[in-house]
């Protein structure tokens, strides 16, 4: 019983591996999109003074575009988000090692179940701790049900190779 509880939290704290993963590649995504983005603005607008009297008004749409962009860019945090995920994910995957580690050692040993319990509340513990360090950078935006979703069925796709 203990056992298959140690295996279920392996399970779940390797899902929220997976989601800070997809979080983080799409984060990066997102980030180089605006910089592409306000590049490409920037350039095209100094591109369009030669042909201001032609086209005043694609002129008008990138300086706002640009000019948005800008403004709303450094609201985003996306900078802050990338490094603050690549961190807990460090930290997450030797949570998961250990966790592993102890996991084998339930399957080898004869571990007795207030041992295991205790072992799972320190790891709990351990990753709430992790969780509260990063939340200021990371919950400020809620939980992506499709990126979890995609997690999961990441989760279970690496976790199905296991012995």
């Amino acid at each position: 019983m203990m056992k298959q509880r140690c295996w279920e939290l392996y399970q779940n704290l390797h899902k929220y591996k997976c989601y800070f993963e997809l979080y983080k590649n799409e984060a990066v995504r997102r980030d180089k999109i605006i910089r592409i983005i306000i590049s490409f603005t920037s350039s095209a607008s100094v591109a369009a003074w030669f042909i201001w009297d032609r086209l005043e008004i694609i002129w008008g749409i990138i300086l706002i575009i640009s000019s948005i962009l800008h403004i709303i860019k450094p609201f985003l945090n996306y900078e802050k988000r990338i490094l603050a995920v690549d961190y807990m994910l460090s930290d997450l995957k030797k949570i998961l090692i250990d966790l592993n580690h102890f996991y084998e050692s339930i399957q080898i040993n004869n571990i007795a179940d207030a041992e295991i319990n205790d072992k799972m509340r320190e790891i709990r513990q351990i990753y709430e701790d992790l969780e509260s360090k990063f939340r200021h950078t990371t919950a400020n935006s809620p939980q992506n049900s499709t990126l979890m979703n995609k997690a999961k069925e990441n989760s279970k796709k690496e976790l199905s190779i296991l012995p």
